[in-house]
Parts: C-alpha cells; structure tokens; sequence
C-alpha cells in the first residue's frame, strides 16, 4: 500500500481545533480519496480553501461527535441532509463544491474524515460495493 493510501485521519483533531482545512490538508485527503488528479486543487488560493472549508465545518459543528445510525427520526435525517446541503453545496458550486478540484465525492470524503461517525463518503464505487 502506496502512504497516500493510508486514511489520514489525524487530521480532524487540528482542523477542527483551528476551524478550517490547511491547504495541504486538503490535498492528503484528495490523495487519499483519488489518488490521482491532484492538479485542480493546486489552483485554489489559500484563501478559497480556508474559507470554504471554515464555511463547511461551521456548517456542520452541531452534528460534530453524535453517531448517526440509521436515522429514522424524520426530523434528524432533514437536519442532515439540510447540514450536508450546506457543507457540501448543491448546483450553486457554493460550500466545498465552490473550490476548484471538489466534486460529490470528494466533498463527502472531506466531511468523513472530519467526523466518520457521521458522514460518510459516497460516490459511485461506494454504492457499487454495498449492492
């Protein structure tokens, strides 16, 4: 197993301390989600990423450390899909789909190795494994 490969979740504990992603911190988690494709990333100022990831991570503080398992209360599972909306960001390329380099999957694993417990990473290899 290639290092980028290892899940690099030392890495939450000091963002979540400072309340953003540092850029190289966002380029361990993309290496350790693609492994590959870095470029685009690289072409975000030091202030898009801060900013974006600040917005995210503000975004979804109030579902920081709670274990979500199945989440059939339908009042909770509106809260997250609103938290998630928000964090990740819809069609308007706001929250992390606003930088350069994020798309649905990358985003998901930026919020899985901030909080597992809560978000999980989803993209089409995911869903492919579990059906």
């Amino acid at each position: 197993m290639k290092d980028y490969q290892n899940r690099p979740t030392y890495l939450a504990a000091s963002a979540w301390n400072r309340g953003y992603l540092k850029p190289l911190e966002l380029l361990r988690i993309a290496a350790w989600k693609t492994g590959q494709g870095l470029g685009s990333l690289t072409v975000n100022t030091e202030r898009d990423i801060k900013d974006s990831t600040r917005a995210a991570m503000a975004s979804i503080q109030h579902w920081k450390g709670r274990r979500v398992v199945g989440l059939a209360d339908q009042v909770l599972w509106d809260d997250w899909r609103e938290t998630a909306r928000s964090a990740i960001g819809v069609a308007d390329r706001k929250g992390l789909l606003g930088l350069k380099g994020v798309g649905y999957p990358m985003a998901t694993a930026i919020l899985d190795i901030l909080d597992p417990d809560v978000w999980p990473v989803i993209d089409r290899w995911a869903v492919q494994l579990h059906f």
